[in-house]
């Protein structure tokens, strides 16, 4: 398993990669962008405490200054790092709390949400996001609203 470090990975793939090419990759995001666990946690698609906890579990050699957060211009590269895969969950609207996919607590299920997709389609990518979501034993309904747009 490799990392392109100028492209986005999932956190399936990120978590195949050795120890080593894991830190090499935040490390190099860290540098490059002033990246840190928040911004990890956006790329991931994670909240910012599973990002953590992998960081102390897997003993990973990076650590994040505190109070430190990327400026205007980091902020403009770290976007357009994130869409480089042309491919972005849409999670917006949600408030920051509400960004973590991790299991709800019992008297509380999931009945809706939704996923945008821009750039060129890679149906694994969004076979895979679904089923990081919703689990191999989900049930219910699935829609799929597909906008195409004719290139130029």
């Amino acid at each position: 398993m490799s990392v392109n470090f100028d492209k986005p990975t999932t956190w399936e793939n990120f978590k195949e990669l050795s120890k080593g090419v894991q830190e090499e990759y935040l490390r190099h995001l860290a540098e490059t962008y002033n990246a840190n666990a928040t911004n990890l946690a956006e790329m991931f698609g994670m909240s910012v405490a599973t990002v953590r906890r992998h960081i102390q579990s897997a003993d990973l050699d990076i650590k994040f200054r505190v109070g430190h957060s990327m400026n205007a211009e980091q902020r403009d590269a770290w976007e357009r790092f994130l869409h480089s895969a042309q491919e972005c969950i849409a999670v917006s609207d949600m408030k920051e709390e509400d960004k973590a996919v991790e299991p709800a607590p019992a008297s509380m299920k999931m009945s809706e949400f939704s996923l945008c997709f821009t750039g060129p389609i890679n149906v694994e990518m969004v076979a895979n996001s679904l089923r990081h979501i919703l689990g191999d034993e989900a049930n219910g309904e699935v829609k799929v609203v597909c906008s195409l747009t004719e290139r130029c």
